[in-house]
């Protein structure tokens, strides 16, 4: 779910009522304006429509997790997602964390956590690091100078 709203439009803080709503949903946020949610309940519908009444933007996108091989039609040679993670707040969260475990669950494949960018690469610290030595292939994609 991406959502967007300007200012202007958002006297009556229907973006924090938007975000605690999600919250209470269970719902994990990716990004600021970006969430990932299952289920989208009544209450969070009204605050949706309200968003949408006040001038404000939201896309929601179905996304449905299969495995490589119902995708493609073949049986895979590698069963590696890489999860590039960006920004401190995933790690600084847990959200990488989650995420890697639903992915893995649902998809029954390995996934590979990738910190991008300077503050990722930071928050991630000596346990990012660590991964990082023991697997070549992980290595981040920016680092601290």
């Amino acid at each position: 779910m991406l959502y967007d709203i300007a200012v202007k439009s958002d006297p009556h803080g229907i973006r924090v009522r938007l975000v605690r709503e999600l919250r209470r949903s269970g719902a994990l946020q990716v990004q600021r304006s970006a969430w990932v949610i299952e289920k989208v309940p009544p209450s969070l519908m009204r605050v949706i429509d309200e968003l949408r009444g006040a001038g404000g933007a939201l896309k929601i996108s179905e996304w449905l997790p299969r495995t490589i091989s119902e995708a493609t039609g073949k049986e895979p040679k590698l069963q590696i997602i890489t999860l590039a993670v960006i920004g401190r707040e995933p790690f600084a969260q847990g959200l990488h964390e989650k995420i890697k475990t639903i992915l893995e669950r649902k998809l029954g494949c390995r996934v590979k956590l990738v910190p991008v960018g300077e503050s990722a690469v930071k928050e991630c610290g000596a346990i990012c690091r660590s991964r990082v030595r023991n697997e070549d292939s992980e290595k981040p994609i920016s680092s601290p100078p």
